[in-house]
């Protein structure tokens, strides 16, 4: 089994610190009293303060899951993610240092960026990269444009655990115990309880590796000790921590409290091409026009080119294995039907969008994705790290699919048809309906890019470059991709906290418990600003901005938008009458 330098971790996470710090210069310099020019870090913030002074408090989380927003409501707590892990963390930044909600934000930010690089250094370790290539492959998924245009977003830089969970589940298939599989559980935990999509999607997408494992594996259903009990183990231990405090969650999800429906889905997808267009301050090919979302998915020219040599490597291995006629066709089917959706692809971009077979060309993932399925349950290797790659590919590849939503949209050509692999699923899948940005499956397609790229180059130095100077060589690739990270230039908007004005005085002043309604109501970057300083963590606030809108919240924000108000006022007046 590989060895992990576990001892080596803190000096591999201060690298990752200072990776992000510097791609990201200056931002640092406005940690304090500034945060960048969107919506999400206020509200992020004051969720972060809000469940960290709950715990200061005393309590797991903040009681009966209630917040100070959405007034009347309850259990508010529950329409965005919970972020307890960096809460706990941030909960002595807040009682002991007594810092400003705004430096504990980008604190705490910065420093579980950095540690998704940690977890994906095990995760390539544990795989058997060399430690530089391990070193490459970790400095890359913190680096990439994927993580630097989310630097605005707090949640979703929150992907710790994804590298972590299949860290341990390699590292179960490779000595069978009871630790690895309990260490899966608590991976999957800790993702969900940080940030609930990524968690979600984890499981949609974990049946391809674990298929792929389980298929050189399948002698330890017999084994009490090596499978059941490891098991047993880990289902008691992850059910009790989700029943513990991911609860509301299921119940919501359960009643279709949050649902979300294909025309809102449709406005947080991407498309095929989106992954060829760059969105940093440099990059070497002309970029696509293609939908881009929330995000840059673009991996850069570095990961393109390691790919395509991990490709050629992978090709050569299977090639070496006799296999029976159905398997290689099975093979040969699913990547015809790969190729054909890439050729159409990019016919289509090119020439324009075809007369008829919009519904044949949305059938393609479907036919590559149940092939993909027979291919892995025949193994190609013994060894766990081959196997579980094997798997994670053609996850990633399920990842890409759904990452286009309901329609497979090519716009450059005003060109649209369904997407039936998504469809299928979300209409028997009631967990994927509580979920609108579809869009983050892309992760999945960019960590599997980062692991199978470091791995090639791990190849190449235990090949030639195993001594001198040739060592270094692993730079060359860090080096080409960071031109292409690097952010392009980013506006920061001061941030004052306390807020001191002659009004927040006088609400200093009055007794509670009152409930506050600003206006104008409906602009997320005054409304996330209005959370934070304004009702902060003590003062009830009729509105707010997340992940859902209750029935009467929505009506007061709708009044309160146009610019008379009088509608909105007397729905206020109502609620507080009662």
């Amino acid at each position: 089994m590989p060895a992990v330098p576990y001892r080596q971790a803190p000096l591999v996470f201060l690298l990752m610190l200072v990776a992000v710090l510097g791609m990201t210069w200056p931002w640092l310099q406005t940690f304090s009293n500034a945060m960048l020019n969107h919506w999400d870090p206020p509200f992020h913030a004051w969720k972060l303060e809000y469940v960290a002074r709950a715990i200061l408090n005393g309590h797991l989380l903040p009681p009966d899951g209630n917040t100070n927003m959405y007034y009347p409501y309850s259990g508010t707590l529950y329409y965005e993610a919970l972020h307890w892990p960096q809460a706990l963390l941030a909960a002595p930044l807040f009682g002991w240092l007594n810092l400003n909600p705004v430096l504990v934000y980008h604190v705490i930010l910065v420093l579980f960026w950095a540690l998704t690089g940690v977890c994906t250094w095990m995760l390539m370790l544990a795989l058997g990269s060399t430690r530089r290539s391990a070193l490459l492959g970790a400095l890359l998924f913190t680096i990439i444009p994927y993580r630097i245009s989310y630097m605005v977003e707090f949640n979703m830089q929150l992907n710790f655990g994804i590298p972590l969970f299949f860290f341990f589940m390699v590292r179960y298939f490779q000595r069978p115990a009871i630790r690895y599989a309990c260490g899966m559980a608590l991976a999957w935990w800790l993702q969900a309880i940080s940030e609930l999509y990524q968690a979600v999607f984890l499981l949609l997408i974990l049946p391809f590796p674990a298929l792929a494992l389980m298929a050189n594996n399948w002698h330890l259903l017999k084994s009490f000790r090596r499978f059941w009990l490891p098991g047993i183990c880990a289902a008691i231990l992850g059910g009790a921590l989700t029943w513990l405090i991911l609860r509301p969650y299921l119940t919501m999800l359960h009643v279709h409290a949050v649902n979300r429906g294909l025309q809102e889905i449709a406005t947080h997808v991407l498309e095929p091409l989106s992954f060829l267009r760059p969105g940093g301050r440099f990059h070497y090919p002309p970029p696509m026009d293609a939908r881009r979302d929330e995000m840059i998915v673009y991996p850069t020219v570095a990961l393109i080119l390691l790919n395509c040599l991990h490709v050629v490597n992978d090709t050569r291995r299977l090639l070496r294995h006799r296999v029976s006629r159905w398997l290689w066709l099975a093979r040969v089917v699913r990547w015809l039907a790969l190729i054909a959706f890439f050729l159409v692809t990019f016919g289509i971009y090119f020439f324009g969008a075809p007369a008829a077979g919009g519904n044949l060309y949305g059938l393609l993932p479907v036919i590559a994705i149940l092939f993909s399925v027979l291919v892995l349950v025949r193994p190609t290797s013994t060894n766990p790290a081959t196997l579980f790659m094997t798997g994670f590919f053609s996850a990633a590849v399920f990842a890409f699919f759904l990452s286009f939503g309901p329609g497979i949209r090519i716009r450059h050509a005003h060109f649209g048809t369904p997407n039936w692999l998504y469809l299928w699923i979300y209409n028997h899948l009631d967990a994927l309906q509580g979920f609108r940005v579809v869009s983050r499956f892309s992760v999945y397609v960019l960590l599997f890019m980062v692991l199978a790229g470091a791995l090639a180059w791990s190849r190449i130095e235990r090949r030639w470059l195993r001594h001198g100077l040739r060592k270094w060589l692993w730079l060359v690739p860090l080096a080409l991709a960071i031109p292409e990270c690097l952010p392009q230039p980013f506006k920061t908007t001061p941030l004052e906290y306390p807020l001191a004005t002659p009004v927040m005085q006088q609400l200093d002043q009055l007794p509670g418990p009152y409930v506050l309604a600003m206006a104008p109501m409906g602009d997320r970057a005054l409304d996330s600003r209005y959370m934070l300083q304004i009702a902060r963590t003590d003062r009830l606030f009729v509105y707010a901005w997340g992940g859902a809108y209750p029935d009467y919240t929505t009506q007061v924000g709708q009044a309160m938008a146009p610019a008379k108000p009088q509608p909105a006022l007397a729905a206020i007046e109502t609620c507080i009458s009662r």
